[in-house]
């Protein structure tokens, strides 16, 4: 019976340990603890540097629940990829999770470059002590003395993770989210670049010197992580528990196991055909205050999205002549 291959992120932390393990003998008799506490004594510089909020990104994830999101099947990834989105501001309930994991078909690759899945944490400076670096020094019992004022900005933050196939180093991208609106603006991976370049305040990347490719890979990582989103708040049903529902066995290497909260998003609605289910669509987010009144009142502002026919796009009509069901 055939099977359906998905790239899951692989934990930084967990490929230390055995590296560690590897080059001193003595690391061998050492807990997990133990030994990421013995690294952070031995270069103290490690809490400068990215690998350090890396980990604090992955444990974070152990921490808020071990979510991850499946893209069902790579016409699911294609549509999410193809969505056309209009979106004025970022809502604090936008992304589905403060910390998950989103699950890549196996055959999602640019050009030559195929990653890994992603880990998506939403970094948030006013709690970035008790919520992201604090908890991890806890946790590897590690003392750093004050921690405070890490980050230089007071913007929520969107930090996505993963690994190209065939290196053994991650890759971070961090985006500011007062600079998300004019990311989602671009229509190519060449004027991506171009904004990635003027955001350089807002933005920090593993690696300064971006090639093409991997502009291009980061482009479609990113609308991937946003695409998914906001096509679950426009479709909530799209979302849902448990793993993908494919013919054969689902394989993946990862630790994914029974412990972790394992949803699927599918871009198919019941009684549709392929021809229906994976053409483009255009969501658009609902700004003006009209649309939470009511059953809506309890939601905060533009944390609607709803999808938009055809001919009102071509309108060019804005949120506030909408009509909604």
């Amino acid at each position: 019976m055939s099977k359906t291959r998905y790239s899951i992120y692989r934990m930084m932390n967990k490929r230390l340990i055995k590296i560690l393990r590897k080059q001193y003998a003595h690391f061998k008799k050492f807990t997990d603890v133990q030994c990421m506490n013995r690294l952070f004594q031995m270069q103290p510089g490690l809490m400068q540097q990215m690998t350090f909020f890396i980990l604090c990104d992955e444990y974070k994830w152990e921490r808020h629940g071990r979510n991850a999101i499946f893209i069902e099947s790579e016409q699911d990834l294609n549509c999410l990829l193809k969505g056309k989105y209009s979106i004025n501001s970022f809502p604090d309930d936008l992304l589905p999770y403060n910390s998950y994991m989103l699950c890549l078909p196996d055959t999602f690759k640019v050009g030559n470059l195929k990653p890994t899945g992603l880990l998506v944490s939403v970094i948030d400076p006013k709690t970035i002590d008790t919520d992201l670096v604090g908890p991890y020094l806890s946790y590897i019992e590690y003392d750093a003395g004050n921690i405070s004022a890490l980050s230089d900005t007071d913007t929520k933050q969107i930090a996505i993770s993963y690994i190209l196939e065939g290196e053994s180093e991650t890759s971070r991208c961090v985006v500011n989210e007062n600079s998300i609106m004019e990311v989602m603006k671009t229509k190519t991976a060449a004027e991506y670049e171009q904004v990635i370049g003027k955001l350089s305040k807002t933005y920090s990347f593993t690696s300064s010197n971006l090639t093409q490719e991997e502009y291009e890979l980061q482009y479609q990582i990113l609308k991937l992580v946003l695409g998914s989103a906001i096509y679950a708040k426009a479709n909530p049903k799209a979302l849902v528990t448990g793993l993908p529902n494919v013919q054969g066995n689902i394989a993946f290497n990862g630790i994914l196991n029974k412990n972790a909260h394992r949803n699927t998003i599918k871009t198919k609605k019941l009684g549709q055909n392929d021809t229906e289910a994976h053409r483009t669509w255009f969501i658009r987010q609902l700004s003006h205050e009209k649309y939470y009144k009511g059953e809506f009142q309890h939601l905060s502002a533009g944390s609607r999205f709803v999808f938009v026919d055809e001919t009102i796009v071509n309108q060019k009509l804005d949120s506030e002549t909408l009509k909604v069901g």
